[in-house]
């Protein structure tokens, strides 16, 4: 009974990364290589989640987040029922600061990193 509790716990949790919120799920499935900057020394595209309640706030605001932000680099990837993935790109000496600043707005940026294989 156990094993067959752990079976079908993991497989609620691949279940979950493959079609849950796009807070917890794995990215890798809906992005493409066009959605990022690739082999730049000084920029980095980011993946952020944002409630679709404040999408707006997000196209107002994230270019004023902090400096050295590419103005118009926001594309909507993917949406669900309740959030927006989005991506935004800005100097890689900026992010830190622009990930505090997006919580402060109730944006996620979710840590991801492009590769082929994925």
């Amino acid at each position: 009974a156990a094993a067959y509790n752990n079976l079908k716990s993991s497989l609620q949790n691949i279940e979950k990364k493959q079609t849950g919120s796009l807070v917890t799920r794995n990215l890798g499935d809906l992005v493409k290589k066009e959605h990022f900057v690739l082999d730049s020394e000084y920029l980095v595209t980011l993946l952020v989640v944002v409630p679709l309640a404040i999408v707006n706030d997000w196209n107002a605001k994230y270019e004023k987040l902090t400096d050295m932000i590419v103005p118009r680099s926001s594309q909507l990837v993917y949406q669900d029922n309740d959030n927006a993935l989005l991506t935004v790109t800005l100097f890689s000496k900026v992010v830190d600061e622009f990930k505090n600043k997006a919580r402060e707005n109730k944006f996620l940026v979710r840590e991801f990193s492009y590769n082929d294989e994925e």
